[in-house]
């Protein structure tokens, strides 16, 4: 939902940390962007805004983490980044 720790504070980007997870991309805080938006939109108008009795109301949108992997230009080549796994960037040595 990309709220804080604090009820009354949300974050996103290179600011909120995710699973011990600070991205620091592009792509990531679109994704959270787009989570946040969302509950934004359901806590205003509703959960259930249009639903028919009976039906169950949709659970707000979590935020589930972001791929790593980033595609980036440089001088006008192509360059991608992929392929280690999170305990590659993140073992504590």
């Amino acid at each position: 939902r990309m709220q804080s720790s604090d009820p009354r504070i949300f974050a996103l980007g290179e600011v909120a940390c995710h699973k011990g997870i600070c991205y620091g991309l592009i792509a990531p805080g679109w994704d959270q962007a787009s989570v946040l938006a969302k509950n934004f939109e359901d806590a205003t108008w509703g959960l259930s805004k249009g639903k028919k009795s009976g039906e169950t109301p949709a659970e707000a949108p979590l935020y589930e983490g972001s791929d790593l992997s980033t595609k980036l230009k440089l001088l006008g080549v192509d360059v991608a980044s992929f392929g280690s796994s999170l305990d590659f960037w993140f073992k504590r040595q």
